[in-house]
Order: structure tokens, then C-alpha cells, then sequence
């Protein structure tokens, strides 16, 4: 019974030493208390022996010192949940703000042409461009043949003076040519009346 009881003692002993081993080694209380026991224990043959109370305290201290260790991993695994979930979050932001930058850029990019037709920037220049084009042509072709008409007005306008002029000449010409021959026939018709009298 006793070899049992020192088995269990060393079993435990062994136990406590890895666990203490598996801590960190910062902890130098634990580690000087088992130094310690270690050192006041006695040796029986193979084994160890141990007093009860500085077992029982080197067990109350281990244990509050795991206690401390588990709170404290307990909180750093809070933390660390916490701030995985302050990630999410934060990764959940940075996709709505690139999709509403993304949509932003396109609202930037994008023109409604007439209102409702929605077009890129640089289609939408073409096109205003191109209209403008049109119109400048459409404006010169207009001038050159405003200008040409004009000038063939003018033309047709001094050529209908001309006319005019030589249709007044003509008429006149022609008044005293009626003339002249009414004068030539009225003396026929007296030269003929004469000769028809005698």
C-alpha cells in the first residue's frame, strides 16, 4: 500500500512537472516551488518523497496558476474572436465601399444621352463631337451656297438690268421706228391720195 502511494505520489510529481514543463517557463514561482520541493523531499530508494503540505500547496498553486493560465487564454481567445469578427466587418465594409466605389466610377464615367440613355464618357463625346461636325459642315455648306446664291442674284439681278435697259432701248427704238414708219405711210397714203385725185 505504501509502494502504491509513493508510486501515485511520483505518477503525480511526473504530472505536475510536465504540465509546469508544458507552461512557460516565465512563471518562475511555479518552477522555483517545484525546485524547491524537489529539493526538501527525501529520497526513499528509488523514489521521491514529498510532505503533504508543500505538496498540497505546490497543487493549490499549480492549479491557480493553470486557472490564471485557462482565464487568460479564455480572454485571449475572446480577443482574438473579437477581433476576427472586428475583420469580417471591417472586410465586409472595404467590398460595399469598393462596390459603391466601383458604382461610383461607373455614375462618373456614365452620361445619360437625351435623359434615359446611359453611355460612357468618351461615346458620348464622340457623339456630341460628331453632331457639332455635322453642324459646322452643314453651317458651311449652307454659307457657301448662301454666298453662291447671292452672288448669282447679284449676276441674274444686273443681267435683268441689262435686259431691261436693252428691252427700254429696243422699245424705244422700235416706238420710233413705228413712228417713223406711220410717217412714211401717212405720206404713202397722201402720195397716193394725191394720185388718185388727179
Amino acid at each position: 500500500m505504501r509502494t502504491f502511494k509513493h508510486l501515485l505520489m511520483s505518477i503525480l510529481f511526473l504530472y505536475l512537472s510536465v504540465v509546469a514543463k508544458g507552461q512557460e517557463i516565465t512563471n518562475n514561482n511555479i518552477n522555483n516551488q517545484f525546485k524547491q520541493v524537489f529539493e526538501q523531499s527525501n529520497d526513499y530508494q528509488n523514489y521521491k518523497v514529498i510532505k503533504k503540505s508543500s505538496f498540497n500547496s505546490l497543487w493549490k498553486n499549480s492549479l491557480d496558476t493553470l486557472n490564471i493560465k485557462d482565464h487568460k487564454i479564455a480572454s485571449e481567445l475572446k480577443t482574438i474572436n473579437q477581433k476576427n469578427t472586428d475583420i469580417q466587418k471591417l472586410k465586409q465594409e472595404l467590398e460595399r465601399k469598393n462596390t459603391e466605389l466601383i458604382h461610383a466610377k461607373q455614375s462618373v464615367d456614365e452620361i445619360y444621352f437625351l435623359g434615359f440613355i446611359g453611355m460612357n464618357k468618351s461615346l458620348y463625346n464622340i457623339i456630341c463631337f460628331s453632331i457639332i461636325a455635322i453642324l459646322l459642315i452643314i453651317c458651311i455648306i449652307i454659307y457657301i451656297w448662301n454666298k453662291h446664291s447671292k452672288t448669282t442674284a447679284k449676276e441674274k439681278s444686273f443681267l435683268y438690268d441689262e435686259i431691261c435697259k436693252e428691252y427700254k432701248t429696243f422699245k424705244t427704238r422700235s416706238h420710233e421706228n413705228e413712228k417713223k414708219l406711220a410717217r412714211e405711210l401717212q405720206d404713202e397714203r397722201n402720195k397716193l391720195a394725191e394720185h388718185n385725185i388727179r
